[in-house]
């Protein structure tokens, strides 16, 4: 509830917002909070993961950009950057029951997005 609360505020003041999520060292998170933060996505809010300290792969199933182990600041800019030049990730209706083709258009806007994270990010293992 409360990463639900701070997206409410964040979309308030700034339309174009996104998240930078730091997981454990292979970027992963609570099943509940991902749970969270793919209802988050699929409500237009684009979501970096980020790991601590090893590369994760791409999980093209997903709704994140993963980032591996870019530094926070680095993957903050570079979202900054990704919704200035590409707009946000359409939401979704009902984000707890995407339609197939809202979930394409998601997919189609975080290829962009993934495109220039796999760029700045040497470590990537796949891309999407």
């Amino acid at each position: 509830m409360t990463i639900l609360m701070r997206v409410a505020q964040l979309r308030q003041g700034h339309p174009l917002a996104g998240l930078v999520c730091v997981g454990n060292r292979d970027g992963a998170f609570h099943p509940s909070t991902e749970d969270t933060l793919t209802r988050v996505a699929l409500m237009g809010v684009p979501i970096v993961k980020l790991a601590l300290s090893s590369a994760m792969p791409v999980n093209p199933d997903d709704v994140f950009i993963e980032a591996g182990i870019l530094a926070p600041a680095t993957a903050k800019r570079l979202l900054a950057d990704c919704l200035g030049r590409f707009g946000a990730p359409p939401a979704a209706v009902d984000p707890s029951h995407p339609t197939a083709r809202e979930l394409a258009a998601v997919y189609a806007k975080l290829v962009l997005y993934q495109s220039v994270f796999d760029a700045a990010n040497p470590t990537r293992l796949a891309s999407r």
